[in-house]
C-alpha cells in the first residue's frame, strides 16, 4: 500500500506541473466567474442562469480533466518506457494502477473543488440562493468524473492515449443517452440492433442517474436516498473498471 501512495503522490505532482491541466482549470474559473455576463442578455431569472452556466462550466471542464488525466497516466509512461523502471521496484502492477487511480482522483477532487468554491463565491456575490440540491448535484458530478477517469485508466492499459480518449468520451455520450438508445433499438426490426441496444443499456453505466443539473437549476428537492443510491451505483462501476484494468494490465507483456 505504501508503494501505491507513493505513486499517487507522484501522479498528483506531475499533474500539478502540467500546463494543460492548469490551463483547463484557469479557463473554467474564468468562465465561472464571468457567468454573470449572461445575466445581461437574458430575461430569465438571474440566479437560475448563474447556476446553469456555473454548473455547465464545471461539467465541461471536469469531463476534459477526467479524460485527459485518466488516459495519460499509464499510456504515456508505457510510451516513454518509464513504467519499466517503476515495475522493477518492489511494487506490484495492482499497486501501481491503484496509485495512479488515487493520484488522478485526488487531482480531480482538488481541481473540481476549486471550481465549485469559485461557483459558490460567485453565487454569494450576486446573492443567488444556494440550496442543498446544488451540493448534491456537485457531489454526483464528482462521482461521474471519478467513474469516467477510472474507465480512462482502464482503456489506457490496453490501447493508445488517443483511442483511450475516444473511448472515454464515447462512454460519456452513450452513458447519457443509454435510455434513449435502448428505446429506439427496441423498436428496430433487426434482432442484432435490439440485442446491441440491450447490451449497451445493461452493461454500460447510465450516467443520467448521476445528473442533477435540472433539479439544481430549478432548486427542486432531491431525496437523500436517491443521491446515496446513485453514489453506490457509481462506486460499483468504479470497482468493476479497476478490477478489469488490473486483470488486463497483469496480462500485458512489458518486455
Amino acid at each position: 500500500m505504501r508503494g501505491a501512495l507513493t505513486i499517487a503522490r507522484m501522479t498528483v505532482l506531475e499533474a500539478r506541473r502540467n500546463k494543460i491541466t492548469w490551463s483547463l482549470l484557469f479557463f473554467c474559473l474564468v468562465l465561472v466567474f464571468n457567468s454573470f455576463l449572461f445575466q445581461e442578455v437574458t430575461i430569465a431569472a438571474h440566479d437560475r442562469i448563474l447556476r446553469d452556466v456555473g454548473l455547465a462550466a464545471i461539467g465541461l471542464f471536469g469531463l476534459l480533466l477526467s479524460v485527459f488525466l485518466g488516459v495519460s497516466v499509464v499510456s504515456r509512461e508505457v510510451e516513454r518506457r518509464t513504467v519499466y523502471i517503476l515495475l522493477t521496484k518492489p511494487i506490484g502492477r495492482a499497486d501501481y494502477l491503484l496509485g495512479k487511480l488515487l493520484g488522478v482522483w485526488l487531482t480531480l477532487i482538488l481541481s473540481l473543488g476549486m471550481m465549485f468554491v469559485a461557483f459558490l463565491l460567485e453565487s454569494v456575490l450576486y446573492r443567488a440562493p444556494i440550496d442543498a440540491v446544488v451540493f448534491q448535484c456537485f457531489w454526483l458530478m464528482l462521482m461521474e468524473f471519478l467513474l469516467i477517469a477510472s474507465f480512462s485508466i482502464l482503456a489506457s492499459t490496453f490501447t493508445s492515449s488517443a483511442m483511450s480518449a475516444f473511448m472515454s468520451i464515447g462512454l460519456y455520450l452513450i452513458g447519457h443517452l443509454s435510455t434513449d438508445l435502448q428505446f429506439f433499438a427496441s423498436k428496430s426490426d433487426s434482432e442484432v440492433t435490439r440485442t446491441a441496444g440491450a447490451l449497451l443499456y445493461y452493461l454500460l453505466p447510465n450516467l443520467e442517474r448521476l445528473n442533477l443539473k435540472t433539479p439544481a437549476s430549478l432548486m427542486a428537492t432531491v431525496p437523500a436516498s436517491q443521491v446515496i443510491g446513485a453514489t453506490g451505483y457509481a462506486a460499483l462501476y468504479v470497482a468493476a473498471f479497476f478490477a478489469l484494468a488490473v486483470a488486463l494490465f497483469r496480462r500485458r507483456d512489458m518486455k
